[in-house]
């Protein structure tokens, strides 16, 4: 632009320099015209007031023109009759002269005393002006050569050379300063514009020292702030659905009409094991090979048909995924002719095990009542219908149908209080101060039969720490520990039992010396009716519940349960709670 500038600067110098000549010439030319129009009537003014008191009759005009074409410069000197006749030529015989009755310059003297003409003499063969005056029946006409415009125009060639040298040397540094001031507001707007381009929205152009410039300065600036706070607001849209995305536990897939995944948040690559970061355009094959998943996204995408299904996860072994295929339809998704689709995926691991754990649980509530109910129902049958006759036989079943009873109710108080443990999850409840080792050494004595009968020793080694609890959440987990560790005890056993204060809590651990638990049983201990050996714990009356129950409570108040146990060695378990 600023070469442009400078050669267009310098064509423009030079041309005014032409024009500038060109019209002087014209001028020059027109005042020199004038001025010899000027002398040239002075000239005959003089001559008419010479000739005034002549003979007309006996003039020798011829000699007159003559004399007076001497006292006029030299000037060409015409005298001529009314009639256009010529009388008389100071330059050629007037003999040998046609009538010039239709000259213009004759015809305006006849008709108002004086007439002016410019025009080429054939005679002579030049540019001549022509000025006549009538005195009477006589007109006097003078006549003198003049340059044309070309002979002007070449005595002014020195000083047009002039011109155009100095326009040559002047110019191009007018010119380049001249191009320099007008670029340097727009290479302004240009830098600005680059700059806009890289992103860098903070750029604010300076007014212009143009006025014309100046719209456009203001109009970048305001484009620049409406671009910075729109890059802010899409900036910080982009930061709050990022964060979103990223903070939510549901995993999100977007996929285009090519299967090309569009938006994939953390919560989705960790539920498809992808740890590489994510790149646009990949298809979703790149991502999982799971034949379910991608043909339920291929049907949205084909179809618009939409799925909901679980899913096992691949990468995290027991891991229970719920998958729900959407199909979507929108403008900027092919110019809204195609389908995408959105996957949600859901980790319902714990609620699938839910379920599971309460169909077992009915299952198995079902299972343990019919037992008792059914061997109830018999003994009472038989004992009705009156084919049981033996004393002995009756007190018999009656003592089995009151043992039965007995089991039944214990089971169901067991479900009762699990089930209550399970809705006040969270809730304090009406807690108070409970002496651990009073209460330890309340369910020994309680237990003394089953103690003695089975020669189980008891060892108890108990520090004096009260926890703030509900007594009969304490009361059933200690009573459950105890419990199963003389029930499961083999005869002539021991029983060892510890209680003391730990750093921030209090630990109690209960070991016996009894059978033990195989170790692929042993993640599932802590589960409702989960029996190692279903015929000894029903022989030795237990629901099943035990241990569940006491999960249960010491989940409720924060604490941890861990187990330790090896076949026909014993079994440990410990329980840590903390003390508020």
């Amino acid at each position: 632009m600023k070469k442009q500038i400078v050669i267009r600067c310098i064509l423009l110098c030079l041309a005014v320099v032409l024009i500038s000549s060109l019209a002087s010439a014209v001028i020059l030319q027109y005042n020199k015209e004038q001025s010899i129009v000027r002398n040239m009537q002075d000239i005959l003014t003089a001559i008419t007031l010479q000739s005034d008191g002549e003979d007309p009759a006996s003039a020798d005009y011829p000699g007159l023109a003559k004399r007076y074409a001497q006292l006029s410069f030299d000037y060409r000197i015409t005298i001529l009759n009314k009639d256009g006749t010529v009388l008389g030529d100071s330059h050629s015989d007037s003999a040998d002269m046609e009538n010039h009755a239709d000259r213009p310059e004759i015809r305006q003297a006849l008709a108002a005393g004086t007439g002016y003409e410019k025009r080429r003499s054939d005679t002579l063969g030049a540019s001549m002006v022509y000025v006549a005056r009538r005195d009477g029946d006589v007109i006097y006409r003078i006549a003198a050569p003049v340059d044309n415009i070309n002979a002007t125009m070449l005595d002014l060639i020195p000083a047009l050379l002039a011109g155009l040298i100095v326009a040559l040397i002047v110019s191009p540094i007018l010119a380049s300063a001249t191009a320099r001031s007008i670029t340097r507001p727009l290479a302004g707007v240009a830098d600005s514009l680059k700059q806009l381009d890289s992103e860098n929205y903070e750029v604010k152009l300076l007014p212009s020292e143009y006025d014309e410039l100046q719209p456009i300065t203001d109009t970048i600036n305001s484009l620049t702030r409406h671009i910075s706070d729109t890059m802010r607001e899409l900036s910080d849209q982009r930061h709050k659905t990022d964060y979103l995305l990223s903070s939510m536990e549901d995993g999100l897939i977007l996929v285009d009409n090519e299967m090309r995944v569009l938006q994939l948040n953390g919560a989705a690559q960790r539920f498809l094991g992808e740890n590489k970061p994510v790149e646009d355009g990949r298809n979703l094959l790149r991502y999982t090979h799971q034949l379910k998943l991608i043909d339920a996204v291929q049907s949205a995408v084909d179809n618009g048909v939409s799925s909901l299904f679980d899913l096992e996860s691949s990468d995290h072994e027991g891991m229970v995924l719920s998958v729900h295929v959407t199909a979507i339809q929108s403008d900027w998704m092919a110019g809204g002719k195609a389908n995408g689709a959105v996957v949600l995926i859901t980790d319902v691991t714990r609620d699938r095990q839910v379920q599971r754990m309460r169909s077992e649980f009915v299952a198995n509530a079902s299972h343990e009542l019919k037992t008792p109910i059914t061997s109830i129902g018999g003994f009472a049958e038989l004992l009705t219908t009156g084919v049981v006759n033996d004393p002995d036989k009756v007190r018999d079943y009656l003592a089995r149908i009151q043992s039965e009873t007995a089991r039944m109710a214990a089971l169901i108080d067991d479900i009762l209080r699990l089930s209550c443990l399970e809705n006040s999850a969270g809730e304090p409840g009406d807690r108070q101060p409970v002496p651990l080792r009073g209460l330890i050494e309340e369910t020994i004595a309680n237990l003394q039969p089953q103690l003695e009968a089975r020669h189980v020793t008891v060892k108890v080694d108990a520090q004096d720490v009260t926890v703030q609890a509900v007594p009969d959440e304490m009361k059933t987990l200690v009573q459950n520990l105890l419990d199963n560790a003389v029930k499961y005890n083999r005869d002539g056993g021991s029983v060892s039992v510890l209680l003391q204060r730990q750093a921030g809590g209090l630990r109690l651990e209960v070991a016996d010396t009894g059978i033990g638990i195989p170790y692929e049983d042993q993640p599932r201990i802590f589960e409702r009716f989960y029996r190692v050996d279903k015929g000894r714990s029903r022989k030795v009356g237990g629901t099943g519940l035990g241990l569940s129950i006491v999960k249960h409570v010491v989940a409720k108040y924060g604490g941890e349960i861990s187990l330790k146990s090896a076949v026909n060695k014993g079994t440990t378990i410990a329980v840590t709670l903390p003390l508020s």
